[in-house]
């Protein structure tokens, strides 16, 4: 046999819920979101990070020794994997608060 929700068992009534119900569903909608742990993509997030900020700077020193071209097209790839990477994270569904953070600083 099927147990009904608190908030089911109030929907399945054409009365008014009881208090024990009302706290329940109240309860049940604040519980915070559990983490299973860190975020799915944290890792190979701030790997990628790491190499695009180190890609960057190597692009900015070889502007000042007109070796731009080489250092321009490794961080213009280095970009691109790290905005891969952004797609995959806001694919990706949230199961937990480490989620929300990494789609936030994803998203920023």
């Amino acid at each position: 046999m099927h147990r009904l929700s608190p908030s089911e068992a109030a929907k399945s009534r054409a009365s008014s819920p009881r208090q024990e119900e009302i706290e329940a569903i109240i309860v049940e909608a604040i519980r915070p979101i559990s983490s299973p742990g860190q975020a799915r993509h944290r890792a190979e997030w701030d790997a990628r990070m790491a190499v695009a900020r180190a890609a960057e700077d190597e692009a900015c020193l070889a502007d000042e020794h007109d070796n731009s071209k080489e250092a321009d097209a490794i961080a213009t790839a280095a970009c691109f994997r790290v905005n891969e990477c952004a797609r995959l994270i806001v694919q990706a569904p949230v199961h937990g608060l480490d989620d929300i953070k990494l789609l936030a600083e994803v998203l920023h």
